[in-house]
């Protein structure tokens, strides 16, 4: 239920253009035309910060808007200066990123909160992930079947560095890539131990084959679904193209994606993902399957950030079943071998 602050902020904003404000962690999220501007919280407006902003709010105070937040930004109150809101709404939003669109299966969108996050706000998506896999099943899989030690890594999607801690002390170099600078901000703090032997890169994706490295492992976690997800028009030719890109590059290639999370059964989350998961067997990739389950002090706590991140409909259900313990399926495609 929106509260009265937040229908203040909206009504003085709204002369500028659309605004929608939506719950997220405890605060609010504050989009200006489709675009991510800024915070609600405690009843206080955190602006981002862009040239327009920085130059228009110079004499504002610059605060982190939640505890853990490593990223300043512009408490506004010109509540009462529209010729302001309007040249400062106009300028922030020529100057912010588009927002990417992720239709999902069936109408719904499971990945859209977590893209959202993922983009904007590192500390949060590392305390989703913190909670993950709470009896370590990853870390003893890739122990008991990779060999890292002494080994040149490549691993696409880094994020904060999850799957990384799980090899990093053995291998004797690794090469992060992310498309995200604010992700890999993040990753160097909690990879701080290791910050002699990683070298890390803002790289989409998509753009793999501009990297003339070779590397003895390539490894992802939770990112290649993602593209594959998102491109429409070209998805089979996607799917081989990161197959074929990573293999040439590396003697053994893993692949890690979600076979579903706060389910019963592991299977893919849609056909799109069906899909993908299909080609990587076909083409030569051994599947596993391991639990990565999530572990919370109680369910309210489970609710507030599992429904961040995965949507309102996750968040009621694990209310209403009071979960503390949240079961998780991932693939493991690992490819050591000719492709098929």
């Amino acid at each position: 239920m929106m509260n009265e602050f937040n229908e203040y902020v909206r009504e003085c904003f709204s002369e500028a253009g659309e605004i929608v404000i939506k719950s997220m962690m405890g605060g609010y999220l504050v989009y200006f035309k489709g675009k991510l501007i800024g915070d609600i919280c405690g009843d206080e407006l955190f602006l981002k910060r862009t040239p327009t902003s920085d130059r228009l709010l110079s004499d504002s105070e610059l605060r982190y808007p939640y505890e853990e937040s490593k990223t300043l930004m512009h408490v506004f109150d010109s509540f009462d200066d529209k010729s302001l809101i309007l040249e400062l709404l106009e300028g922030m939003y020529a100057e912010l990123p588009e927002k990417k669109s992720k239709k999902a299966e069936g109408g719904k969108n499971p990945m859209s909160n977590m893209f959202e996050v993922y983009q904007n706000y590192s500390d949060l998506y590392d305390e989703l992930v913190n909670h993950e896999d709470y009896n370590n099943n990853l870390y003893k899989f890739l122990s008991s079947n990779i060999q890292w030690e002494n080994k040149v890594v490549g691993e696409f999607g880094i994020g904060t560095g999850r799957v990384s801690k799980n090899y990093i002390d053995k291998a004797q170099k690794l090469y992060a890539y992310d498309n995200s600078q604010h992700m890999i901000d993040k990753a160097k703090v909690n990879l701080s131990k290791w910050s002699d032997k990683i070298e890390y890169s803002v790289l989409d994706n998509s753009k793999i084959n501009a990297i003339e490295k070779a590397f003895d492992i390539i490894i992802e976690g939770w990112s290649f679904g993602h593209l594959v997800v998102q491109d429409d028009k070209n998805r089979a030719q996607t799917i081989q193209f990161l197959i074929s890109e990573t293999t040439k590059r590396a003697k053994e290639v893993v692949f890690i994606e979600t076979m579903g999370t706060n389910v019963e059964k592991p299977n893919p989350p849609g056909e799109k993902l069906s899909q993908f998961y299909h080609a990587l067997v076909d083409a030569g990739f051994k599947e596993y399957i391991i639990e990565t389950d999530y572990q919370f002090n109680d369910f309210e706590e489970a609710g507030k950030i599992m429904g961040a991140f995965f949507g309102d409909s996750m968040k009621n259900d694990i209310i209403q079943k009071q979960l503390n313990i949240i079961k998780e399926y991932t693939g493991i495609w690992i490819y050591n071998g000719k492709l098929g």
